[in-house]
């Protein structure tokens, strides 16, 4: 028995340039980024001191892409090819 929803073989050979690829970035945490990160998550952002421990979660807020509004897809993110391989069938989740 054959599952339609599986997925369309995949060509290993026009992925192998992304393999092993890494990316660094930096970013600092301010206490303006800790206070509207812990009101995103509805808590009090209260005043948050140089020191204290950052609120969990709140490395996904850091160093976002930066990409000019042309390189964004539909979804608003960075178009697949540089850093990801290209994708033409898989959904953001």
């Amino acid at each position: 028995m054959t599952d339609e929803r599986s997925a369309p073989a995949l060509d290993l050979e026009a992925l192998r340039p992304w393999i092993g690829r890494s990316e660094t970035a930096h970013d600092t945490i301010t206490r303006r980024l800790e206070a509207s990160f812990r009101a995103s998550l509805d808590r009090a952002p209260g005043q948050p001191a140089i020191g204290d421990p950052a609120t969990l979660g709140l490395h996904w807020y850091l160093a976002p892409p930066i990409v000019q509004m042309a390189a964004l897809g539909d979804d608003g993110h960075p178009w697949r090819g540089g850093f990801l391989p290209p994708a033409t069938d898989v959904g953001r989740r």
